[in-house]
C-alpha cells in the first residue's frame, strides 16, 4: 500500500490520469473544428469523461492516504489539519496563480466583464448550487467539487471516529463511504426529477458541487477494497478492466438516462483501477510520455481551455494577422499550437511553481 500511495510513482495510476487529461484536452480542442460538421462527428468518438476519471483517481489516492492515516493513529485534529495542509498546498497554489492571472487579463491584457460574483471563486462557492460560469474560468467546477469533498469528508470521518467507540474504525470508514454515496445520489436523483431536463439542466447539474461528491467517493471505496485487501478487488482484476472499458465507452457512446450516467460513469472507472493499480513500473520506452504528461496533468488542465486556447492563441493569430480562417491548414496549426503550447507551458509551470509548492508544503508538514 504505501508504496502506491507513497512517494514513488505507480504506472498504472499515470496511465489513467494521462488518458484523463488527454479526453479532457479532446473534448475543449473541438471547438477549433467547430466549422466542419464531418471532422466533428469523428472527432466526438474521441471524447470520453476525462473529469469523472480524475474525481475517481483522486478519491482512490487519497481516500488511501486517508484510511492509512485512521488505522495508524487516533486522527486527532493534529491529523486532520495536517491531511488539510497536504491538500491545499497541492491544488490551491496552482489554482490561485490561475486565477489571479484570469483577473488581471480581464482588466490589462484582453479587458472583459468579470464574472457576478467573482469573490465566490476565491472560497470555492461559484459552484456550490448553481453552476459557474464556463465564460471565466469554467474548469475551476471540478476543483470545487474536490476541495469541498476534501474539506467535507475527512471532516465527517474525523466525527464518527470519536463516537461508539466499540464499532472498529474498518466499519466507520465504510459507513461513511455508503452514506456519501447513497445520500448524494438521492439528492442528484431529486434534482433531476425535479429539473426540465434539458441538455442545458444537464449541464447545470453535472457542474454542481452537491451532484458530484459521490465520484470521488467511489475511489475511496476503492482505496478500502484495496487497503482491507478485500478478496473480490484483485481476484478478478481483468474481468474487471473489461467491464470498466465497456461502461466507459458505453456511456459516451449510448443515450443513458442522466439519473444512471453519473453513477455508471464512476463505477466504470472504479472497475479499471484494480488491474491497473498492479501495474507499479514498465520497462516499455513510452511510459516514459506516460509519466511525463501524468506528471504535468493539473498544470494542463488549469491552463488549456481559458489561458491557451482563448487569450494566448487569439493573441498569436492577431499578431500574426491570420484571420479566423476554418480551412484545414489553419485548423492543423490550430490544433499543432493548442497542444505544444499547453504541453510547453504546463511544463515549465510545474517546474518552476507546481513542484516547488509542493517540496515546501512537504516540509511544512514535516515541521
Amino acid at each position: 500500500m504505501d508504496k502506491l500511495l507513497g512517494d514513488k510513482r505507480n504506472f498504472g495510476l499515470d496511465i489513467v490520469r494521462a488518458f484523463a487529461i488527454v479526453s479532457v484536452l479532446l473534448i475543449h480542442g473541438g471547438s477549433i473544428i467547430i466549422g466542419h460538421p464531418r471532422l466533428l462527428h469523428l472527432y466526438s468518438f474521441l471524447q470520453l469523461d476525462g473529469v469523472t476519471m480524475f474525481f475517481v483517481l483522486s478519491g482512490f489516492l487519497i481516500g488511501g492516504i486517508l484510511i492509512k492515516t485512521i488505522n495508524r493513529t487516533d486522527f486527532t485534529h493534529k491529523e486532520l489539519v495536517g491531511f488539510w495542509i497536504r491538500r491545499w498546498f497541492r491544488t490551491l497554489p496552482m489554482y490561485y496563480l490561475v486565477l489571479s492571472f484570469l483577473v488581471l487579463n480581464n482588466h490589462f491584457i484582453i479587458p472583459r466583464p468579470l464574472p457576478h460574483g467573482l469573490s465566490d471563486y476565491f472560497f470555492f462557492l461559484q459552484n456550490l448550487t448553481h453552476p459557474c460560469s464556463f465564460e471565466f474560468f469554467g474548469v475551476s467546477w471540478s476543483l470545487c467539487v474536490e476541495e469541498w469533498f476534501y474539506l467535507l469528508v475527512p471532516l465527517f470521518l474525523f466525527i464518527i471516529l470519536r463516537f461508539a467507540k466499540q464499532i472498529s474504525k474498518k466499519r466507520k470508514i465504510l459507513f461513511c463511504i455508503i452514506f456519501v454515496i447513497v445520500f448524494i445520489t438521492v439528492c442528484r436523483t431529486y434534482k433531476i426529477y425535479t429539473l426540465h431536463f434539458d441538455l442545458a439542466a444537464y449541464r447545470k447539474l453535472e457542474a454542481q458541487v452537491i451532484a458530484r461528491l459521490d465520484s470521488i467517493m467511489y475511489g475511496v471505496l476503492g482505496a478500502y477494497l484495496f487497503y482491507y485487501k478485500v478478496p473480490i478487488w484483485r481476484k478478478y482484476n481483468n474481468a474487471y478492466f473489461i467491464i470498466g472499458v465497456l461502461i466507459i465507452l458505453s456511456t459516451n457512446y449510448f443515450d443513458f438516462p442522466a439519473v444512471l450516467l453519473y453513477t455508471l460513469r464512476p463505477i466504470g472507472t472504479l472497475f479499471i483501477l484494480p488491474k491497473l493499480s498492479s501495474i507499479e513500473k514498465t520497462t516499455w520506452k513510452g511510459g516514459k510520455v506516460i509519466t511525463f504528461i501524468s506528471l504535468i496533468s493539473y498544470s494542463m488542465y488549469l491552463l488549456h481551455v481559458i489561458v491557451v486556447l482563448e487569450i494566448i492563441m487569439p493573441l498569436i493569430f492577431m499578431a500574426l494577422h491570420i484571420t479566423e480562417e476554418t480551412s484545414y491548414t489553419i485548423i492543423i496549426i490550430k490544433t499543432a499550437m493548442y497542444w505544444s503550447l499547453t504541453i510547453l507551458l504546463s511544463y515549465v509551470l510545474y517546474m518552476f511553481y507546481e513542484k516547488p509548492m509542493t517540496n515546501l508544503r512537504d516540509k511544512i508538514v514535516k515541521r
